[in-house]
């Protein structure tokens, strides 16, 4: 029989290993699948981000599969991507990714969006770092150009997971920063349907639900540029989902949205050249709900706790699909 000295040291030690365990699941966790080529981000002992960070040139399916790295994003249990796998109605479509297909170096193009003539080839990871503030992974990458060709752009793209504003449950910070090699100047071209940094939506949404959220009084995003952030919502089974697009001021201007297609692909298209031995960074910060669209003002305070500003909530425009 204990004594009641030993019971409470044991109900301490118990409550203490239990507060342990309940700190290590609320706080972030970085797990590198090299086998599979796959880096996990979980978030309280939940998946909430998946990079593929595969490569294969054996064959012309493989490399199709493999010719650009691209995160995936869960849902608030960590069981069901809400964004686009490989496969399905256009294939380079894939979670969160990056690209131009009108990329020009010395007169001659190549598309690292389609995978035609380029490819974007993982090297290694840096900076890996998760505890209960957050969790953050950089991937060295080289753009290459054509087929087993020389490499022309290096990219160090960086995605930080924080904690989300209520009642959001996952917030992402994507940065890209990318240099031209060999000394040379690349010019990254192309139109919003087919380059900048996007999102799609997983495959099996209901097309006939989706909405768009735009910072803009008659906004039109086949025709306006500029916009700060703009959010779109799309139905999975019986769940809304939401995702805010904050675009940092610092990025290039004259930005134009694809926002407007019935299977929530979106993001921004920057024209951008890489000046010779000089970087260029992109930053995108992404908010995740499990809800319809949020309402402008919350979306324009968090916009604002993204990039330093104290801008009012503009005049908005909710509407389907166009």
């Amino acid at each position: 029989m204990l004594s009641l000295r030993k019971a409470s040291a044991c109900s301490l030690l118990v409550s203490f290993s239990c507060a342990s365990l309940a700190l290590a699941q609320s706080g972030y966790d970085i797990r590198d699948d090299k086998k599979q080529k796959q880096l996990d981000v979980l978030q309280s002992g939940k998946l909430v981000g998946r990079y593929f960070y595969d490569f294969d040139n054996s064959s012309g399916k493989r490399r199709e599969d493999t010719f650009k790295t691209f995160l995936q994003i869960y849902n608030p249990a960590g069981d069901l991507a809400i964004t686009k796998a490989l496969g399905g109605e256009f294939n380079h479509h894939r979670g969160i990714f990056i690209g131009w297909n009108k990329i020009t170096i010395d007169g001659e193009a190549f598309d690292c969006w389609h995978g035609h003539g380029g490819a974007q080839l993982h090297q290694d990871f840096s900076k890996v770092l998760a505890d209960k503030r957050g969790a953050s992974f950089t991937s060295h990458l080289l753009w290459e150009k054509g087929k087993n060709g020389p490499p022309a752009v290096e990219e160090k793209r960086t995605m930080t997971f924080l904690p989300a504003p209520t009642p959001a449950y996952a917030m992402l910070d994507f940065s890209s920063t990318l240099k031209a090699l060999d000394g040379k100047t690349v010019l990254l071209d192309g139109d919003p349907e087919h380059a900048g940094i996007q999102l799609r939506a997983a495959d099996q949404l209901d097309r006939t639900k989706t909405r768009y959220l735009y910072p803009q009084k008659n906004a039109d995003a086949h025709r306006d540029q500029d916009y700060p952030w703009l959010a779109c919502s799309y139905v999975l089974g019986e769940k809304t989902y939401s995702v805010v697009y904050l675009n940092h001021p610092g990025n290039p201007k004259i930005a134009k949205y694809s926002a407007y297609r019935d299977y929530a692909r979106f993001g921004a298209f920057f024209k951008t050249t890489l000046e010779k031995d000089q970087e260029s960074t992109l930053k995108i910060r992404f908010i995740f709900l499990e809800s319809a669209l949020p309402p402008a003002d919350w979306i324009q305070k968090q916009y604002n706790s993204y990039t330093g500003l104290k801008d009012k909530a503009p005049e908005t425009t909710e509407k389907g699909p166009s």
